[in-house]
């Protein structure tokens, strides 16, 4: 680990939260477990329908003073969400993390002093995907790239004057907020710089926002055309050329999605055919006896599923 910052800043990190209750403490215990010392970390319960924050984080709140929990008293959309976070928070820097996702111990540490050292006005790592899938991400961050479809890593730790400047996060967009966040700073001539390490590690799990929402992503270009015009009509050519990219990309994975599936179905069918040679070889190996193969079969069955049945209780004496 490299020395110390002399002059270590308050880092906020906001955290939103709405349902997928089972995720929200690890969460929150890889913030606590940061090596960075100077952190607060502000929980908005945007109205969440199944156990509280404040229910799920008593036991850890209760012995750190630096976590704060909000709330909504109805869900208001994560870009709400944030807004209210940040309005909370009193860090010099500032960074969202999602509620089911996890930092790596030195992420704060490593993330404040290459952006303390740099003339960006905001950073991001690499991500490491980890659950139902598992690989290491990086990205670019040039708004024609998000435009095309190219989405921007959530979590980026950016100086308040950034969020103050941007004017928060466009509450029209509950999906997408990050996209649209990015392109409004980038508008006002903001930097950002890439850290290439995989220090933030997001949760593929089949209740993420990605999954469940998966068909309104197309939805946002629409939203970020009516709110960028300009951007889309300056950079026509190179959006399209992105966007033909980023289909050819999902045509070779479902190609090789589809190649894979063909050959399980053929070994199937190879192993279906298969069983039923041998069986249909015993029972002509059986004929000359009283009782087939299924016959006996079916005996057994009936045996087992005789034993199986519950017995009556035996009354005490």
């Amino acid at each position: 680990m490299g020395a110390p910052l002399e002059n270590q800043p308050l880092v906020s990190v906001i955290m939103p939260f709405f349902r997928q209750d089972e995720f929200l403490l690890e969460a929150v215990e890889s913030v606590k477990a940061q090596t960075y010392p100077s952190w607060e970390l502000i929980v908005v319960d945007d109205g969440s329908d199944g156990l509280s924050a404040q229910e799920l984080l008593a036991g850890v709140c209760a012995s750190a003073s630096n976590i704060v929990l909000l709330k909504h008293e109805k869900n208001l959309g994560v870009s709400a969400a944030k807004n209210t976070g940040f309005a909370g928070s009193k860090g010099e820097l500032v960074v969202p993390v999602d509620s089911d996702d996890v930092l790596d111990r030195a992420y704060l540490e490593k993330m404040v002093k290459a952006l303390l050292c740099s003339d960006a006005d905001g950073i991001y790592a690499d991500f490491e995907f980890f659950g139902e899938k598992n690989y290491i991400s990086c990205t670019e961050t040039r708004p024609v790239r998000i435009l095309s479809g190219w989405f921007p890593p959530n979590p980026v730790l950016i100086k308040r004057s950034v969020f103050e400047a941007v004017g928060g996060y466009d509450t029209n967009f509950d999906l997408g907020e990050d996209a649209c966040f990015w392109i409004a700073a980038h508008k006002l001539g903001m930097k950002f710089e890439h850290l290439h390490e995989p220090l933030y590690r997001y949760r593929s799990h089949c209740q993420s926002g990605t999954m469940t929402r998966g068909r309104d992503y197309p939805l946002i270009l629409t939203k970020l055309a009516r709110k960028f015009p300009e951007l889309y009509s300056e950079n026509a050519v190179e959006i399209v050329d992105l966007l033909a990219e980023h289909w050819i990309k999902d045509i070779d994975v479902h190609r090789n999605l589809l190649q894979e599936f063909q050959m399980l179905e053929s070994e199937y069918r190879h192993l279906h055919s298969e069983f039923h040679k041998l069986l249909k070889h015993a029972e002509n190996a059986e004929c000359n006896r009283s009782v087939s193969i299924r016959a006996t079969a079916k005996t057994l069955l009936r045996e087992i599923a005789s034993r199986l049945k519950p017995r009556p209780a035996q009354q005490n004496r």
